[in-house]
């Protein structure tokens, strides 16, 4: 497996709503309602938060989630 911290740019929940051009609420309400990839955690390799907060890798993680379509209404 490729070495995540080498690879991924690490994005919170702020960083995301900003490249998406959504309000952070918005983002927040795609995680609860289960729309975004998991966050890496303890359940996934890399585990990384910001402030306490779930991040996702950029790369691996938001671009394909971006790729395949699945961006809902903000």
């Amino acid at each position: 497996m490729a070495d995540l911290h080498a690879t991924c740019t690490p994005t919170g929940i702020g960083d995301l709503a900003r490249r998406l051009g959504v309000h952070s609420t918005t983002v927040r309400r795609w995680l609860s309602d289960h729309l975004l990839p998991e966050p890496r955690g303890s359940e996934r390799p890399g585990r990384w938060t910001v402030d306490g907060r779930p991040v996702w890798c950029w790369e691996h993680d938001i671009g394909p989630w971006l790729r395949s379509g699945a961006v809902a209404e903000g």
